[in-house]
């Protein structure tokens, strides 16, 4: 949730098709109808990505969310990579760990509802590139993408929880914690298949996801959901909070 009527979720999960059939989500133990969409296709690219207006199931009210995630909006010049992101998402996981790496349960390419049984699945892991995402699943081409990797214990820089994605982790999160809040800066939405002898998920295996942090796109989702985000502002510098504070005393006592 991006907003209080509003979900961001990547395109493929209900096929390139401009006019989905319903769909429905839980949030909290409420459930919801998906009323209207926007999507984003520069020149023709189908971007994997899909903004979606939900409403009430039961009474058709809009849904009127307290619980959002702001996307992130990257000033010019500034970069992300190397940044630590907090991944999450509802799809399969890893079982069987070898020298070699992991095997998705059930298998990749099965429904990930029934290989789960633990909700959501959290791990982190950094940004390592950003580039422009060609020809990373059927059917959608181009857009701002973020390259990941799932490094070993033994790497430098390894993280203490860190992850990849699997099947049915698509329209997950890349949550990212600065300026004290969580912002939202990519969705998963594919990862490098496993290749000879190799397990479905191995180190060193590359992971894609859709950047939702570039100012133009940014100005367009705010645009289809009739709302700003916040401007990331670095907080005060402790000196200057000091100071703050102590104003902030001098008027109590005025009073």
């Amino acid at each position: 949730a991006i907003g209080p009527n509003h979900l961001i979720t990547t395109r493929h999960q209900d096929g390139p098709s401009e006019t989905p059939a319903l769909q429905q989500v839980v949030i909290d133990g409420v459930t919801y109808n998906s009323v209207d969409q926007t999507l984003f296709d520069p020149g023709s690219a189908n971007w994997d990505i899909r903004v979606v207006e939900i409403a009430r199931a039961d009474n058709g009210q809009p849904a009127n969310l307290t619980d959002f995630v702001p996307i992130y909006t990257r000033s010019a010049g500034e970069s992300l990579t190397g940044q630590r992101v907090v991944l999450a998402g509802p799809g399969v996981i890893g079982v069987n760990e070898n020298a070699a790496g992991f095997d998705w349960a059930a298998g990749a390419g099965t429904a990930a509802s029934p290989a789960n049984n633990y909700g959501i699945n959290f791990g982190e892991n950094r940004l390592d590139t950003a580039n422009t995402q060609t020809n990373i699943l059927d059917g959608f081409n181009g857009g701002p993408g973020w390259v990941l990797d799932f490094d070993s214990p033994s790497t430098p820089g390894a993280l203490a929880y860190e992850a990849a994605v699997g099947p049915g982790d698509s329209g997950g999160a890349l949550l990212h914690f600065r300026y004290d809040q969580w912002w939202l800066v990519g969705l998963p939405n594919s990862v490098d298949p496993a290749t000879g002898t190799q397990p479905d998920a191995f180190y060193g295996q590359d992971f894609f996801a859709f950047d939702v942090t570039e100012a133009s796109f940014v100005a367009q989702v705010e645009t289809a959901i009739g709302d700003t985000f916040p401007v990331p502002t670095p907080l005060p510098e402790p000196a200057t909070a000091l100071a703050l504070l102590g104003l902030g005393g001098l008027m109590l006592r005025r009073r």
